[in-house]
């Protein structure tokens, strides 16, 4: 599950029973997050802290 985003660097951490729900129960929201976060963009800028 979410192996495409793990690929590109993500660490996914499923608590509890959070895996097993969503995959058997809100498959295809596995899809649509997976989608989704793959193809997010943050610029570097952003992930800095701003100085005053």
């Amino acid at each position: 599950m979410f192996e495409k985003i793990k690929q590109k660097g993500f660490q996914v951490m499923p608590l509890h029973h959070a895996e097993a729900i969503l995959k058997h129960d809100m498959y295809t929201a596995v899809d649509e997050l997976e989608k989704v976060l793959f193809d997010i963009r943050i610029p570097v800028e952003e992930l800095a802290p701003k100085r005053s």
